[in-house]
This record gives C-alpha cells, structure tokens and sequence, in this order.
C-alpha cells in the first residue's frame, strides 16, 4: 500500500470516526433521558461500526489469494518436491536428496517452509507479537523461568565486603509440542495446468489452515494435545471488573513497568466495537485513530491486536459476565517453540478425483512470565 493511498484511510477514518462520536453522543444521551434510543440511531451506529471495521480491516489486510509467488527461483529441492506433489514421482537425481519422514511422507524444503511459516505469521495474530525459538530434535523444550520472588541487587563500595543476596526463584518448565495437520487438496486436472501457480496455492493453503488452527490454540488451548493458550494459563494474572475507561486504566496500571513499555491489548472486533464507545473521566474516547502514516490506532495511548479467537465482551448489548475479553500485556512473554520441519504425504486415492497433501508440523506454546500479561474478567 503506497504512503498515498495510507493517508487517503487515515482521512477517512477520521472522517467516520468524527460522525461515530457525534452519533454515539445521540444514543448516549437518548439513553440517560428516555431509557433507550431511536432505533434508528442504534442502526446508524451499527453502520458506522461497520464502516470503520472495514477500514481497519483494509489496514491490515492480509493476501489470502495464491497470487503468483515471488522472483525468488526455485532450489532444485523445491522442484523435486513440486514433482512429488504434482506426479508422486521422486526424481533420483544425484546429488539430490528429499528426506522422508519417518511417519511417512516427506520433508518441505526449506525454502518452501520459510515462505509457509512466513504466511502463517499472518493468520496467527499470538505468533507476531510473541517471542519464537526453533529446534531441530526431541519434542518439547526447557526453559528457564523466574518464580514471584525476584534476584536481589544492590550497591557496593569498591572495598566494601558483598553482602550475600537472597536468591530468586528459578524453575525449568518443559514447553512440548504438538502435531497439527493440514489436509488441502486439489484436482489433478488443476495441478497439471501448466499456468496454474501450484506452489504458491499448496504453499497459501497449508498456511491458512495452520495459522487458524494454531491461532486458536495460542489462545483457548488447553495444553492437551495442543500449546496452552494465554486465556487458559496460570501465568497470566486476572482483573475482575466491568469493561469501562477504569478497568482499562487498572489493566495498565498493574502491569510492572519494565512490560508495560511493549505492551499491547488483545481483543476481537466485537470487543473493539464496544470499546469505541467508552469515554474517559473527561468525556475524550478512549480509543482513537492514527492522525499520521505509520502510527496506528491506539486505546489509552497503547496500541492493541485484534484476535478473532478472543471471547466476545458483549452478547445482546449486554456485558458478559464471567467472560475474559481482554487481554493487556507483553507478549513476548507467551513462548512459541517451532520444530524444523514440515512434512507432506501425497495421497491421490481416498478421495478421487482430488489429490490430498497431509501435511504435518510440531509447534508447542506457553507463558513462561507470570508478570508480563493480564486479562479482565467481566463481573
């Protein structure tokens, strides 16, 4: 998107956001004299909702279309593989080899796995803001993690005896991984066309099922069979309150400085279209618009993330209580561990005319600071 076409959204979204406030004025104060409002003041509101959604959407849009693929050439082990996968032939070529999987199957290349793990990057909202390792053998990965109570310090003369410190808590916790599977397939017929672009469609399929597979996990997995998710960890610390411009500040407020300079919210577009509506103590919005090209919108001066997966605030106009529908934090402290490695089988049988790729991949997640994140519970 050309710097042009940037400012062009950012003047319209001011433009709508201006009317929303004068509309949201209306309603507000249609409530406070009468009970409710106009019903068509509701439906303007809903529209105006709508609009900006679609605007921020437009923003941050990613290209689910296969497109035609980069400039970058193919390796000759990318081309051995679109054999496989087009033919089902492994070329014996010499000095080229495609490692099996032991499951069955074969391994992706790694030029075609670093593109998929790049695409799933933009399906997965938890994994572009949380810190990743990759590993290459075992199952699980151990990581050392601070407990409550922190390493003391202090100050010392250059002849003064150290005193001794008391030592913080510090425990290894095991960060396993689980095995996801995509299955897309296509006819035969679509494969052998020559002007088909089939490794950037196999490449964009497999990324879109695994990044909303593994985006929903980040969040509300349980641990079994699955990463843990941030609403499901012991490690993320819990608000009880009701969704207004107090609750958001205490959400800022608890969170210890040294997390709170890289610290975002988290919500889905529901939960953001209620938020729109809440006003400071001095009757400003709490959430505003970028005024310039490369900043973003921000509530309360924070930048925010918006993740399908996260629970709805609201259900009929009305604040859910018992739900979690926000989250605040670093989220560099929600650890995402990779295993090297994605592999296909070609299966051209089970399901004729079309040809299915099960496709494998480990990954495992956890939080591994129990004071980077924090999420309101409704009361």
């Amino acid at each position: 998107m050309s710097v042009a076409e940037q400012k062009q959204m950012i003047e319209e979204m001011n433009r709508a956001f201006a009317v929303f406030k004068e509309t949201n004025d209306q309603v507000q104060a249609e409530v406070k004299q009468y009970g409710a409002a106009a019903g068509y003041l509701k439906e303007k509101m809903e529209k105006l909702q709508a609009q900006l959604d679609k605007i921020e959407l437009k923003a941050q849009r990613v290209n689910t279309a296969p497109g035609e693929g980069g400039d970058v050439p193919q390796t000759a082990e990318v081309k051995a593989m679109m054999e496989y996968m087009r033919k089902g032939i492994i070329p014996e070529t010499k000095g080229l080899s495609m490692d099996s999987d032991p499951e069955g199957g074969y391994m992706i290349p790694e030029q075609m796995e670093t593109t998929i793990i790049e695409r799933i990057r933009d399906f997965s909202p938890v994994r572009q803001v949380a810190s990743k390792s990759t590993i290459s053998t075992g199952n699980s990965l151990k990581i050392p993690r601070e407990g409550e109570d922190d390493f003391e310090s202090g100050w010392v003369g250059e002849r003064e005896d150290r005193p001794e410190t008391t030592t913080g808590d510090l425990e290894m916790v095991r960060i396993t991984l689980h095995e996801m599977y995509a299955q897309p397939s296509a006819t035969q017929q679509l494969i052998d066309d020559p002007a088909f672009n089939f490794e950037s469609y196999i490449n964009q399929r497999i990324a879109n099922r695994f990044g909303r597979r593994e985006g929903y996990a980040f969040i509300n997995g349980n641990g079994i069979n699955m990463p843990e998710g941030l609403l499901v960890s012991d490690q993320v610390g819990i608000i009880t309150d009701t969704l207004d411009f107090d609750a958001l500040i205490q959400m800022q407020a608890e969170l210890r400085q040294e997390f709170a300079i890289n610290a975002n919210f988290m919500f889905n577009r529901f939960t953001l279209a209620y938020i729109r509506t809440l006003k400071d103590e001095n009757g400003q919005y709490v959430w505003q618009p970028s005024t310039q090209v490369d900043k973003p919108n921000t509530i309360l001066g924070d930048t925010y993330i918006v993740a399908d997966d996260m629970p709805n605030a609201t259900s009929s106009g009305t604040l859910v209580t018992g739900a979690t529908p926000i989250l605040y934090g670093d989220f560099s402290a929600y650890r995402i561990v990779d295993k090297k490695g994605i592999s296909t089988l070609r299966d051209p049988y089970t399901k004729k005319p079309h040809v299915l790729f099960y496709t494998t991949k480990q990954v495992g997640g956890m939080v591994i600071n129990d004071q980077a994140i924090k999420k309101l519970k409704l009361s």
